[in-house]
């Protein structure tokens, strides 16, 4: 600590202080996380071959940020279908190549007035659900436990899939990063991802839409840093920027 800087328990900080935070301690697990499966018995009908991934790669960790960004499970009439609902060209054609890559399964896109939704349909793909904790319903959607636990290789990836629930601005002195999640735990969890990797970022409640909407913003240099390490899996959000005027901060944040 400097001289203007001393230690307090939470309960002692006052209104008015400033709090030092770190960023970029990169402190994450270096094991790969294995996938167990409750594998239910089906009907002769129901036997289309998939393959189940057995380890939460990179290619794994990204479709799961893509699900969590714009999936939802139906399984109406018995069946089992991963959807996703994006029109952009990258998108689509990133979901479907991890359709096949990852599952061995050919997914279908049908066009929307203003989008398109692509299915991934197999009752054989059931399993993934729970293990791969695919939560319904947007409210319920949180980081899963087992991306918490991987590698930064495998977070950097999720976080890129939840890339397709973003936006990017570029204004004429700043650029930002806007996603949004639906529950105050999603915000918590990936602002403190983005600080371990060594990106700064603000979270904000949009009370004009929902209590469960939140925005997590990513500015100018940090930006530049997601960009350039992280990345997004739509071309359009990789904008040419450069920030002039960065700072310092020798991995120190004040808030």
């Amino acid at each position: 600590t400097t001289e203007n800087e001393c230690w307090k328990s939470l309960q002692d900080i006052e209104v008015g202080e400033h709090v030092v935070v770190p960023y970029g301690y990169n402190k994450f697990s270096s094991n790969y996380q294995t996938i167990t499966y409750e594998i239910p018995k089906l009907t002769k009908h129901c036997t289309k071959n998939v393959t189940l991934p057995t380890v939460v790669t990179e290619e794994v960790a990204e479709f799961l940020g893509m699900y969590y960004a714009d999936g939802c499970i139906k399984d109406n009439h018995g069946s089992f279908t991963l959807n996703f609902t994006n029109g952009n060209r990258d998108a689509m054609s990133r979901i479907c190549s991890l359709s096949k890559s990852l599952f061995g399964v050919e997914a279908s896109v049908y066009a929307k007035p203003h989008s398109c939704s692509i299915d991934i349909t197999a009752k054989s793909l059931s399993p993934i659900e729970k293990a791969l904790e695919l939560k319904r319903g947007c409210v319920n959607k949180v980081i899963p436990s087992i991306i918490l636990k991987s590698p930064c290789s495998v977070v950097k990836a999720f976080i890129r899939g939840m890339t397709l629930d973003s936006c990017v601005v570029k204004n004429t002195d700043k650029v930002f990063l806007k996603f949004t999640v639906s529950n105050k735990l999603s915000a918590k969890y990936l602002q403190e991802l983005l600080l371990n990797i060594g990106i700064v970022s603000s979270v904000r409640q949009d009370t004009s839409k929902s209590k469960n909407v939140f925005h997590v913003s990513v500015y100018n240099e940090w930006y530049e840093k997601f960009r350039d390490e992280v990345g997004f899996v739509e071309s359009e959000k990789v904008l040419d920027y450069t920030n002039t005027k960065k700072t310092n901060h020798n991995g120190y944040m004040v808030f």
